[in-house]
């Protein structure tokens, strides 16, 4: 292997770079380019991103949104794309998602999804407590 950047599976890496220099899109874009574009099953099917404040997470959000759209603009034949821009960033953080679309990452697990959201929201679904939603669809936000 020429490089530690060229590994073949997706496992944790830390990064330890300044505030505005780019680490979201460079998470994003590599989780994009292996797991959508090259269909890499090693790479997770969900790219979760947990944050402190509700400004961050519409930030973070937007920038997504707008990535996606550009990228299912230049790859229209890309299924799993067009999916993902239509669906993704899932917003997680107090208040229903406006968007219907936005709304189905739990009821098809098997396609990926970015979700964006406040650690309160994220951990109450990780401890299988979602909330403000039924207790029926705790589990599939737990997955």
């Amino acid at each position: 292997m020429p490089n530690g950047f060229a590994a073949a599976e997706c496992t944790s890496r830390l990064i330890s770079i300044p505030t505005g220099m780019g680490k979201t899109a460079a998470v994003t874009l590599a989780w994009l380019w292996n797991r959508v574009m090259l269909g890499n099953d090693k790479w997770p099917r969900r790219l979760v991103y947990c944050l402190p404040m509700r400004t961050l997470v519409e930030q973070t959000s937007d920038e997504i949104a707008r990535w996606l759209k550009n990228l299912s603009s230049a790859f229209p034949d890309n299924a799993d794309l067009n999916w993902l821009a239509e669906r993704s960033p899932v917003v997680l953080m107090g208040g229903e998602e406006n968007d219907d679309r936005r709304r189905e990452w739990d009821i098809y697990p098997e396609k990926p999804a970015i979700l964006i959201g406040t650690q309160d929201m994220l951990l109450s679904r990780a401890l299988n407590r979602g909330y403000g939603m039924s207790r029926a669809r705790w589990p599939m936000h737990f997955a």
